[in-house]
């Protein structure tokens, strides 16, 4: 009996198909990684996208990050802005970047990751972005717009440059999201700018290997309950936890 069930829903499984739909949709977006024949190790790192409920109407929207040209890193170009795509229903969605102020203009770094929460409990999704340079985090407006306030928040680390994911958890069951942010490791333009990696002669560069680098500690951040965070890093104060952090998730074990 047990065989005879499991071969009836071997042969009435449909199959799986996937169809890709992103042009018809109207999504359309195209990563730049702006790469280089220096070869720098954010290049490698594929853009990050999320779906968010921007306008809470029931519909996920979808946000795409951009690269931006190396060395200085600004959104200077088309093919270097961040995209926001809104849901309009039955796979259809709108371009509705400019003026919703994640086109990524105004900021100087190199986006690596998106992490999406209510961090002020206002009931509308708010964005954290880490870069390659300072973070950005994006409070929601419930207008379809957001406003940049990482200066405000102190979440910018800029003492660690080369972050690569975070995501939003309350840590401590206070009603308020934290924020969780990985380091991937201690790269600078100042000190690793012309570090070679591969043969020396042209055209036999290589994108280094991550343990050509040290570690950095991931850090912990506590919301205030006012827009504020407050910052903890890995581990204990004189031996922080380091490692090369490119993931992030969280749950109940």
């Amino acid at each position: 009996m047990l065989v005879l069930l499991l071969y009836l829903v071997a042969v009435s499984t449909p199959v799986l198909q996937v169809e890709d739909i992103a042009s018809a949709a109207g999504l359309k977006f195209r990563h730049n990684n702006f790469a280089t024949e220096t070869k720098y190790p954010f290049e490698t790192m594929g853009g990050a996208v999320a779906a968010l409920d921007f306008d809470n109407d029931g519909l996920l929207d979808l946000l795409f990050l951009n690269g931006a040209p190396s060395p200085g890193h600004r959104k200077t170009s088309p093919d270097s802005i961040n995209r926001l795509f809104k849901n309009v229903g039955k796979l259809e969605f709108t371009d509705v970047s400019a003026g919703s102020g994640l086109e990524g203009l105004e900021a100087v770094g190199y986006p690596q990751g998106v992490a999406v929460g209510d961090f002020d409990n206002d009931g509308f999704a708010d964005v954290f972005i880490t870069n390659y340079g300072d973070s950005l985090l994006y409070r929601n407006n419930g207008n379809g717009t957001f406003q940049n306030v990482t200066a405000k928040a102190g979440v910018a680390m800029p003492r660690y440059p080369f972050k690569a994911s975070a995501c939003w958890l309350d840590f401590d069951n206070d009603g308020w999201l934290d924020l969780f942010v990985t380091h991937y490791f201690d790269w600078t333009f100042k000190e690793h700018g012309d570090y070679w990696c591969g043969v020396r002669k042209p055209g036999w560069r290589n994108y280094c290997r991550p343990d050509e680098f040290k570690p950095l500690p991931n850090v912990l951040f506590k919301n205030n309950k006012d827009g504020t965070f407050h910052r903890r890093v890995g581990g204990d104060r004189d031996r922080p936890v380091r490692g090369q952090g490119d993931g992030c998730c969280h749950g109940r074990l």
